[in-house]
């Protein structure tokens, strides 16, 4: 938690003023086996019902297994009146994308989504824990009970009108613009020496290395 304002505007920027917290986690996820499909809200509903942010993700898949999948959205066969039931069959109606090495996929909050196993990503996120678990491959936790689900709040909370594209950055040799939004921006960078970078002072940067093999050569972030 943030205690001293001055301190806080001089190190994360002037847009983190009135933040309580730190505003985004970055992660590195190795699934070896499916995670949950599961959904999360947005700022307005995570606000009202669990006083705490909504969660917006975007995921850069740093390796994986060949035909990898990840969940993304549901089928276009699935409408409004249709969601409730779409829920209560969730694997036969959500969308199963193949990804690849280099692939940069954005999660909006509302969006049904899964890591399937094979997977190795780097996800940068808001930072919020809420997650509202829509299927656990009936998997049980350490008493042998079925993984809680929370179908009721994500059934308030999903968003069919989801773009599901998927951009591959595997062989980009330059400063790219990967994601812009009012949450957070992100860009790669590919380093070949050394490269200098100044705040301007009304946010801060986060910088991840994604690959590499020398120093200060050759290396690519974002």
């Amino acid at each position: 938690m943030f205690n001293d304002n001055s301190k806080k505007v001089e190190i994360f920027g002037m847009h983190c003023k009135d933040m309580e917290k730190f505003p985004i986690l970055t992660k590195f996820i190795d699934a070896n086996q499916s995670l949950s499909i599961q959904v999360h809200p947005d700022n307005e509903y995570a606000n009202k019902n669990e006083n705490d942010s909504g969660k917006t993700e975007v995921w850069y898949i740093m390796d994986c297994k060949e035909n990898a999948k990840i969940v993304y959205g549901f089928k276009d066969t699935v409408t409004k009146d249709k969601l409730k039931n779409a829920v209560e069959n969730i694997e036969e109606n959500v969308n199963y994308l193949k990804v690849k090495k280099g692939d940069f996929i954005s999660i909006p909050s509302g969006t049904i989504h899964a890591i399937m196993d094979g997977i190795v990503l780097c996800e940068v996120q808001q930072s919020s824990d809420i997650t509202y678990r829509v299927y656990d491959w009936n998997r049980k936790d350490k008493n042998g009970n079925l993984r809680e689900l929370h179908k009721d709040k994500a059934l308030d909370v999903i968003n069919l009108e989801i773009d599901n594209k998927v951009q591959n950055y595997s062989n980009v040799h330059e400063n790219t613009n990967m994601y812009r939004s009012d949450i957070f921006s992100i860009d790669m960078v590919t380093i070949d020496g050394e490269k200098a970078g100044h705040s301007n002072k009304d946010s801060f940067y986060t910088y991840i290395v994604l690959e590499g093999e020398r120093k200060y050569k050759n290396r690519r972030f974002f």
